[in-house]
């Protein structure tokens, strides 16, 4: 699924949460660029774009809002909800180009199995409005994501996992919501597969100041072996490291230092009673993962002032 990322002004205030459970289905009454979108819902007073998807009519699909951000789609769902807009005005133009139906019909599919997400229908099915549009062949649509769905779970063309490369996978963390690997700590990134909810895997040993990012490696099913090295947003509400270690005996703060010396600049503290994650110790320091407001971050530590739990 080829999903184009494009800067849209705004998207740097992108905030909030989301746990989506349902794919909610517009039109915008709008032709054009995901760009004009964009700055047609700024002129409205939303920071950027409400939808988290953008379908053009020549079956291009745009990136809108983050998903993990709080939506603007529907009154009431927009901390459980995917929005997913379909460029035209569907209560006037009366057929849907094909390039665009079936790209809505992979998107929606997509989307799905990346978040687990069974259920999806339009925007009226959720609010009394008219939207998608009364031309907006919805039924036709969701008919044929359900048809697609019950096919794939058919196809014996999946590549197997090896279940004893797997049991020797070690993790540390475990996902909150579905998550996208990417290959650098920017929203400016290439999508380099999914991991679901509530799937373990590894944060890496390594000391890491990247806002809310954080290095990783998880288990990749389809291809039966670990993945490489790559990048994933480290909210609290997102993942959860496992923490078998708590600060203790100090007075103030403990400081979260770049390297293993008294020397080493600050990245940060901790306080007295809170959890952490050691990865390994070198002499008298501990490298740990800790939570550092925004999201997690990894540095050196006292090792003293760190007892097992």
């Amino acid at each position: 699924m080829e999903i184009k990322k494009v800067y849209l002004k705004g998207q740097e205030e992108a905030k909030g949460w989301n746990n989506p459970n349902k794919i909610i289905i517009h039109h915008p009454e709008y032709n054009g660029s995901i760009e004009g979108l964009n700055n047609i819902m700024r002129n409205m007073g939303y920071y950027m774009i409400g939808y988290n998807f953008y379908v053009r009519k020549d079956g291009t699909v745009y990136e809108g809002r983050p998903v993990w951000a709080t939506g603007a789609n529907c009154y009431g769902q927009n901390n459980s909800s995917i929005g997913v807009c379909f460029e035209g005005n569907y209560d006037k133009e009366t057929e849907m180009p094909q390039a665009q139906f079936n790209a809505g019909v992979e998107l929606i599919e997509y989307l799905k199995n990346k978040y687990g997400i069974s259920e999806a229908n339009g925007h009226k099915h959720y609010y009394n409005t008219a939207c998608p549009g009364r031309y907006f062949p919805l039924e036709r649509m969701l008919k044929s994501i359900d048809e697609n769905i019950v096919n794939d779970t058919d196809t014996t063309d999946v590549p197997s996992s090896d279940d004893s490369n797997k049991k020797d996978f070690s993790t540390n963390a475990r996902a909150l919501v579905a998550l996208d690997p990417r290959d650098n700590p920017s929203d400016n990134y290439s999508d380099l597969g999914e991991i679901y909810k509530d799937e373990r895997f590894r944060v890496l040993a390594e000391v890491c100041d990247k806002g809310d990012f954080l290095p990783i490696v998880y288990w990749k099913d389809s291809e039966g072996r670990e993945s490489g090295k790559v990048w994933v947003r480290s909210k609290q509400d997102y993942m959860m490291i496992d923490t078998y270690h708590k600060v203790f005996n100090v007075i103030t703060e403990l400081d979260a230092r770049y390297e293993p010396s008294p020397n080493s600049s600050r990245m940060g503290y901790v306080t007295n009673g809170e959890r952490l994650y050691v990865h390994r110790i070198e002499g008298n320091y501990a490298l740990a993962t800790y939570f550092a407001g925004n999201g997690y971050k990894t540095a050196w530590f006292t090792k003293k002032y760190i007892e097992k739990i």
